[in-house]
């Protein structure tokens, strides 16, 4: 089988759970399907990345676009002018559909697959040609936008965006959804939809116990210029973090990921260090006492929790921060409904090392049956096997 992914989110380096789930999605696609891989890059640091990915895939092809203001000008004009939502123009560059229209014509891909949505309207390409699309959807972005602002201006977006990605499902061939509330949302507008939740692999980190390290460190780790982690990071920073620090004044907080927002950079100092673009978060998780996750809201579900269980770093989140993992609260993480709660779980974790110890191995425990990638490979496999069997018979 050949496979064809089309990205406008670079999957590395892998900082943000968006790249984080396309590296983990193409690496598994690898071992049971040639790859080709089309993706826009942002900067020189994801055009530096991308050559690591030449053992993984058969193509890998990129098209710079940096975000300038320009740019997002001329996004935003289109936006207002054509009725399709600003998430999808910024995702759009000429020269990455002469790049997907000539893969798909010299390569003869079996199934074309977008990764979110601003890649979908590149599907268009292998529809014209009969191909098989897989939109994999790892948000339902009009929930996402839904938490933006308050008032009529947000409701419009809402309905906007609501209705482009309905159309957008209904004109894929096979919908991948990353929860089960999301896969439920889209059965009501595709006909094919499949759950696959997002997935570690835990070859790639060391397991080790709270109480074996000495790490102190508040973590939160996501992109930092993503509205949902944004407001989730001033929330720890602002809120959490002094409620914990009264308790441990050693602890730090540690907010990194890729390009943070002004809001996000101005959190640094009084015990607050702010990561921009890290090239390598070992030393972070390394230093973690916990993984700190205040979302209110957003979409899909938390890769930054997954890998914190992989590592035997304990977490502290919302409920809905947990959303859509197979964790239980109170046995693999500890949850809290707002900033008191969430700083009082987390003092009980530092405080307690032996309830750290119990909350890490039953969260690793968790994470090795139901989030690894090795175990999603067959569902992974039964979507493309369904697309193709259905394709045959036509």
């Amino acid at each position: 089988m050949k496979l064809l992914l089309v990205c406008t989110t670079c999957p590395v380096p892998p900082f943000g759970g968006a790249a984080l789930r396309e590296l983990g999605w193409l690496r598994t696609a690898s071992e049971f399907s040639e790859v080709a891989l089309v993706t826009l890059t942002r900067n020189e640091q994801e055009r530096m990345a991308i050559a690591g990915l030449d053992s993984t895939c058969t193509i890998v092809h990129e098209v710079s676009a940096p975000r300038s203001v320009p740019r997002r000008l001329r996004d935003l004009f289109m936006a207002g002018l054509s009725g399709v939502p600003y998430l999808v123009w910024s995702g759009y560059e000429r020269r990455l559909h002469v790049a997907v229209s000539r893969i798909v014509g010299q390569w003869s891909p079996d199934v074309v697959q977008a990764e979110l949505l601003p890649a979908t309207p590149y599907l268009e390409v292998a529809r014209s040609r009969a191909i098989p699309t897989v939109y994999s959807a790892h948000n339902v972005e009009s929930r996402i936008v839904g938490g933006l602002s308050a008032g009529w201006p947000r409701k419009g977006r809402v309905r906007h965006m609501r209705r482009f990605e309905a159309r957008m499902a209904r004109e894929a061939d096979a919908v991948v959804a990353v929860t089960a509330a999301e896969a439920s949302w889209f059965h009501d507008h595709a006909s094919r939809v499949h759950h696959i939740p997002n997935a570690v692999d835990l070859d790639e980190s060391a397991f080790v116990v709270p109480s074996e390290w000495l790490g102190r460190d508040l973590l939160f780790v996501g992109h930092l210029g993503y509205g949902p982690n944004v407001d989730a990071a001033v929330t720890l920073a602002r809120q959490v973090f002094p409620d914990v620090r009264r308790g441990f004044p050693e602890t730090r907080c540690v907010i990194a990921g890729a390009a943070p927002t002004r809001a996000v950079r101005d959190l640094a100092g009084d015990g607050v260090d702010v990561v921009a673009d890290p090239d390598d978060l070992a030393p972070l998780w390394s230093g973690a006492g916990v993984l700190v996750c205040p979302l209110r809201w957003g979409g899909g579900s938390r890769i930054k929790i997954l890998e914190a269980a992989a590592r035997g770093v304990p977490v502290v989140s919302t409920q809905f921060g947990a959303e859509g993992l197979e964790f239980e609260p109170g046995v693999h993480l500890r949850v809290g409904s707002d900033a008191q709660e969430l700083a009082g779980a987390t003092v009980l974790l530092l405080r307690d090392r032996a309830l750290a110890d119990r909350t890490a191995r039953a969260a690793y425990g968790a994470v090795e049956r139901h989030h690894t990638w090795t175990r999603l490979r067959s569902a992974m496999m039964e979507v493309y096997e369904g697309l193709l069997g259905d394709h045959r018979q036509r």
